[in-house]
């Protein structure tokens, strides 16, 4: 019996004829009878199974091709193609263990064939070239990535290195807008500071007073300083006696104290007129007139007709004391006699005039200009003289 299970162990052939191999791993196991000459036991599988492998196929060498350069004399070295495993087979010897109760030991797996190592250059053999698609390809290999990462990392850099590029440029334009901010706002506060300081000064400055014109031009300006110890018709006389004049020239007298001219008002005032008519008036003129002798006269404006005209019949009464000297004729001695005034024409106006002996006219030329003067003459020239000054 053990002799035919060796020779069967040897070699055993199916129920076809065909010679069945035992399989590396079972060959050093050995087939034994049971004791009693029953059916052999299943042997128990081991303790650590593993997928059973087949051997991989031998590798097929396949001559390439030879390289530009070469020396056709020499012959290239083979290139070592890796073929892909085989599935696993099973073996009729396997089959026949499975068929009478016994299992095969786990196939190992013999390790894998590795391509040799590139051989060295030969004599007259050219150095392969280095293309970026090899490098690319190694990359990819190594670091486990895709083409389209790589291509979106590129992107990046250069998207990097152009924002580094144009960043100094941009720098500098920020710079000089910031000094043109600055360089603007400098110039703001400038003239601002400016502005202040001419206000300020144009406040401080004194007003320079603006000459007022005249009622009417005159031909000269006497100025004549009132002092408190001397009556002002009696200067207004010495004036009026000491003004040399050709004939028709007028002569103003500027009424001052202390420097300063009296308001037509205070002139009134002095001159003894009644305080409505001092109220409404607007400006004065005294002066002289050269005909016959240097006449006397009396213009002013007045801002109400009706309130200076009924002033100026409450006045006639005393107007000859009130003016006195100034107005007094060249032969009268005295004081002059109590005044009766009647209406009367002069040059198509109308006036009212006193009595020979002390006379005195007046009239309104204007409804607001009041002229009081001596003689017609002298209404005439103020008249001429009135419808020449503009603005009047």
């Amino acid at each position: 019996m053990e002799s035919v299970m060796e020779d069967d162990a040897k070699t055993t052939t199916d129920t076809t004829g065909e010679k069945l191999l035992p399989s590396a791993g079972d060959a050093d196991e050995k087939l034994l009878p049971p004791a009693n000459g029953d059916v052999l036991p299943p042997i128990p599988p081991p303790a650590t199974a593993g997928p059973v492998i087949a051997e991989p196929a031998p590798v097929a060498a396949v001559e390439a091709p030879p390289f530009v350069g070469q020396v056709p004399s020499q012959t290239p070295p083979p290139i070592a193609v890796p073929q892909a495993p085989t599935t696993l087979t099973k073996t009729p010897f396997e089959r026949s263990i499975r068929e009478i109760g016994l299992r095969p030991s786990q196939v190992k797996a013999a390790p894998a064939a590795q391509t040799p190592a590139t051989a060295p250059l030969r004599a007259g053999e050219l150095q392969r070239v280095r293309t970026y698609a090899a490098d690319m390809s190694e990359e990819i290999r190594k670091r486990g990535e895709t083409l389209t990462t790589i291509v979106g990392a590129e992107r990046q850099r250069s998207l990097k290195e152009t924002a580094l590029e144009e960043e100094p440029a941009g720098r500098s334009r920020s710079v000089w807008q910031i000094w043109l901010i600055l360089a603007g706002a400098a110039l703001l506060i400038v003239l601002g500071i400016g502005a202040v300081v001419g206000v300020i000064v144009a406040m401080h400055k004194p007003a320079v007073a603006i000459a007022k014109p005249d009622i009417i031009n005159v031909n000269s300006k006497v100025p004549v300083a009132i002092d408190g110890n001397v009556v002002l018709t009696d200067q207004l006389a010495a004036a009026r006696n000491s003004a040399s004049l050709s004939l028709g020239d007028i002569e103003s007298f500027s009424i001052t104290r202390a420097g300063a001219r009296l308001t037509p008002e205070e002139t009134l005032n002095l001159l003894g007129a009644p305080s409505t008519l001092a109220r409404n008036a607007t400006d004065v003129l005294i002066g002289v007139h050269s005909f016959d002798r240097n006449q006397p006269f009396i213009l002013i404006t007045t801002s109400a007709y009706d309130l200076s005209f009924a002033a100026m019949l409450s006045w006639e009464n005393t107007m000859g004391e009130n003016l006195g000297a100034f107005f007094a004729p060249s032969n009268a001695s005295g004081n002059p006699p109590p005044l009766s005034f009647t209406d009367k024409v002069r040059s198509n106006t109308d006036t009212r005039e006193s009595q020979e002996s002390w006379h005195i006219v007046y009239a309104f030329p204007r409804k607001d200009v009041l002229l009081i003067t001596t003689n017609e003459a002298t209404i005439r020239e103020v008249m001429t003289r009135l419808s020449l000054q503009k603005g009047i």
